[in-house]
């Protein structure tokens, strides 16, 4: 059985209401497993069809789609949420930093996946009672153990002697033959893509069938993720280009070294949040998103560098606005004031949406969120005549956004590229509103701060605590900022 204390500890944790598919059967899109924090998840073959068979159901410490994060293989098998579910995501490009932060963890899972490939090596069919049986008394598991993708994984070893784990009960589900109608991966068949904000990974070859060689290909997935990781930190974000590669294939969108992450977005609460109806200016599309109340929000603390974290709700996670047919994105309070753009670019966001699908409204998810200010990134130039701000602003952003997600290496390389933005603008652009130059060099210095240059941090903190306009708060903060270099040490 897993440590749940260790996992809950672990990682970022994604949160899915009652009758969620969270993998359909024959995806390989969704690229992670997931480990069951707290909740249930169903297990059915042939999910929403005559044909719909169940399996016993996974519990807290259970876990599922090992065979899609870390060998391509599609999933066999529908998991639906039988009630709100917390899980933890892992995929094979955050693998190397778990297993870095979670080593008796990684030993755990390892062996875990050792137990199913013995399972699918032994002799005899695959759905044998005796072959699994055989296998699950050397795990001592029991029904818990979850075998490999060749056979009816989720079967228990009960006295019913079906080998299959097949029961004449299924749980309540949404109307319709494709499942709930619930937002999230689950919006699409078998056959079509897993839904907005997916990506697709190629297929890969054929996984091995003995221990020895699954915990090969799970070690080759780790070393490629760390190689792709270590490029990714070192990757140059132009806004107007964004053609790195990513794992499996190049992407139009997202830079080198960005990996899907997950984190607990409730579209719902609607203390905090409205749905507005917007109509792009690029294509005259009138479609729904997301927006924070923001007379509603209340402030809970505020970080050393003046972010502040406001209670149940990220405000990070809802300002930008894309269009779902056009793909045009831009901050909330300027995307209905987006120029008309040249038809190469046109014909270059119809090329990128061939590769991504946003999620508009309620159903909007992490992957939006990222895609979100990517694409922003690559509009504000097109669409904006005085970007160079707007571009700052979502480098900082994005610097949050995946120090919020544990990912160092991008976040690292965020905070240089909205370093340089910030610096471009305080020595190349006339801005003529003195609250907002102290806001810019503040910024600056805290992300000088935050690189390790004090010299250069305590320069432009000096700037506005001298500067007789700025206000009393800003210029309180710069001063204890200042006295947080005095206790710094000094190099020799």
């Amino acid at each position: 059985m897993l440590d749940l204390h260790v996992i809950r500890n672990s990682g970022n944790t994604v949160r899915h209401n009652y009758n969620v598919i969270v993998l359909r059967e024959g995806n390989v899109t969704e690229g992670a497993m997931y480990v069951i924090l707290k909740g249930r998840v169903g297990v059915y073959k042939f999910h929403g069809t005559p044909s719909e068979r169940e399996f016993p159901e996974l519990t807290e410490g259970g876990f599922f789609g090992e065979s899609i994060a870390f060998l391509n293989e599609p999933s066999e098998y529908t998991y639906v949420t039988l009630e709100e579910t917390y899980l933890l995501p892992i995929n094979r490009y955050n693998l190397p930093g778990f297993v870095m932060s979670e080593p008796e963890l990684a030993c755990e899972f390892l062996r875990e996946f050792c137990l199913r490939a013995c399972v699918n090596a032994a002799e005899g069919p695959a759905d044998s009672p005796g072959r699994r049986g055989a296998c699950m008394a050397r795990s001592g598991h029991g029904d818990r153990a979850h075998p490999g993708p060749a056979m009816p994984a989720h079967a228990a070893d009960g006295a019913s002697g079906q080998p299959d784990g097949a029961s004449d009960a299924a749980p309540p589900r949404g109307a319709g033959p494709d499942g709930p109608a619930a937002a999230g991966p689950d919006s699409a068949g078998p056959d079509g893509p897993a839904g907005p904000g997916i990506y697709v990974v190629p297929p890969g070859p054929t996984p091995p069938r003995d221990a020895a060689s699954a915990v090969a290909a799970i070690q080759a997935s780790a070393a490629a993720a760390t190689a792709a990781a270590g490029a990714g930190a070192a990757a140059a974000m132009d806004p107007a280009r964004a053609d790195a590669a990513r794992p499996g294939g190049r992407s139009l969108l997202f830079p080198e070294g960005h990996t899907h992450h997950e984190f607990p977005m409730d579209n719902t609460m609607f203390e905090y949040l409205v749905e507005i109806k917007y109509t792009c200016p690029i294509c005259k599309t009138l479609f729904k998103s997301m927006k924070v109340k923001v007379s509603k929000l209340i402030r809970l603390t505020t970080d050393p560098d003046l972010r502040i974290r406001y209670k149940g709700i990220e405000p990070l996670h809802y300002e930008v606005v894309s269009c779902p047919n056009c793909l045009y994105s831009a901050f909330e309070n300027l995307f209905e004031t987006g120029r008309k753009i040249n038809a190469q670019f046109l014909a270059d966001l119809k090329a990128i949406k061939r590769e991504v699908s946003i999620s508009d409204g309620q159903r909007r998810d992490p992957f939006t969120v990222f895609a979100g200010y990517y694409l922003a990134l690559l509009c504000a130039p097109k669409c904006f005549l005085h970007y160079r701000l707007i571009v700052a602003r979502l480098s900082q952003k994005l610097w949050r956004l995946y120090g919020d997600c544990g990912d160092a290496a991008m976040e690292e390389a965020f905070s240089r590229k909205a370093l340089e933005s910030y610096l471009f603008v305080y020595e190349n652009i006339n801005i003529v509103d003195s609250k907002q130059m102290q806001q810019v060099s503040v910024m600056i210095a805290e992300l000088y701060l935050k690189a390790g240059d004090a010299k250069k941090a305590r320069e432009f903190f000096f700037r506005v605590k001298m500067d007789k306009s700025a206000t009393h708060s800003l210029r309180g903060h710069c001063e204890l900022r200042l006295d947080d270099i005095k206790l710094m040490p000094v190099d020799e």
